[in-house]
Order: structure tokens, then sequence, then C-alpha cells
């Protein structure tokens, strides 16, 4: 592939990347991170369908698990706009470094992971308590510069059930991780409560 080439396709890319993050296409953002969550638990999950709910909350549903979808992203990033420069940019690009941005991976923990979620559940705007009481909570964790995860203690603190959620569960890359559930919560995540499930 010349250079010419790989400009087109990155520029492809990007237009896929500014409209998958437009607002429109929330629901379909929502039910891709209900869909990443289960295919990380691989066997650990039953099959069914994953779907928007018509009327929110929840914003998808899957068999009887009801997720409420919210995302952890980077302080002050602001996502659409970024991709946006970013397909500005690849427009521009008269050759492939053109393209190249600046990039430092670092490596998180998981306990480092928890915590960030844990942090972050008080933040979230609560809804009526008996509506609550019917939600799973799902994190989608989408830090920029993480590349690997480094194996450490899972936070599973029963004082979670104080915030009023069901249950709550967390995604990042390979990582599903269920930090809470009640004894009603739907029985897939009872069974891998506090097991940290990595998709190879």
């Amino acid at each position: 592939m010349d250079d010419e080439d790989f400009i087109a396709a990155t520029i492809r890319a990007r237009e896929e990347a500014v409209s998958f993050f437009s607002a429109a296409r929330k629901p379909e953002r929502e039910r891709w991170v209900v869909e990443e969550f289960l295919a990380n638990l691989g066997g650990q999950a039953p099959a069914g369908p994953v779907f928007s709910a018509n009327d929110e909350p929840p914003d998808v549903v899957f068999l009887d698990a009801c997720f409420e979808i919210k995302e952890i992203m980077d302080p002050g990033k602001r996502r659409h706009s970024e991709y946006k420069e970013s397909l500005r940019r690849a427009k521009e690009a008269k050759v492939v470094e053109d393209l190249f941005e600046e990039y430092t991976a670092i490596d998180i923990t998981y306990t480092e992971l928890c915590r960030l979620v844990e942090e972050t559940i008080p933040k979230i705007r609560p809804y009526a308590p008996a509506t609550q009481r019917k939600l799973d909570l799902l994190f989608y964790v989408n830090l920029d510069d993480v590349h690997g995860y480094i194996s450490g203690e899972v936070l599973v603190n029963p004082q979670l059930k104080e915030h009023g959620w069901r249950s709550i569960s967390f995604v990042s890359g390979p990582l599903s991780v269920v930090l809470y559930a009640c004894e009603d919560a739907p029985s897939f995540l009872l069974k891998n409560l506090g097991e940290v499930i990595r998709r190879e």
C-alpha cells in the first residue's frame, strides 16, 4: 500500500469514527459496550440478544439485565471534536508521516481500574431509588494511553450497595469485572462477582 492509499484508508476510518461517536449513534455505542462486556466474559455469560430499551432507563437490555451505560474518559477529553480534528489533519496529509500523533503507552493495574470506577460512581446522576434498584450500572473505561493491564487486587466493596444500583460492573479493553451485585441481580453477574475475566 503506497502513501496515497494509506492516507485514503485512514480518512475513511476517521470518517467512520466521527460518525460512530455522533449523538445519533449513541444507542449503537451503548449496545457495543454491552457486547464487549459479554464477549470478555465469554462462556461465563449466557447467550441472548442485546437491544436498546424503548424507554430509558435502562439504556440496554440483555435477558434479565438492565444496563445503564456510563463512560470514563481522560479528564477534559472532548472525543467527538478530537476525532473531527483528526479527520481534518488526515484530509490535509501529504505523506504517511503527517498522520502520526504523539502517544505514550502506559499500563494500569486491576486495582487502579477498580479505584477509578469507585471514585466515579458518586458522580453519576441518580434515579429515583425504586428505579435505580432495578438497574445494572456498566462503565466503559476508555483511557487514551492505557496499553497493558497488570494483575492486582480487585476491590469488591460491600459498601457499594449504598449507591442504590442492582449491580456495578466495568469493561476496559479485554477485561470485564463485576464489582458489586445484590441478591436479585442477574445470575451471570452474581456468578462473576469479584472476578477479573480477561479475553485472550
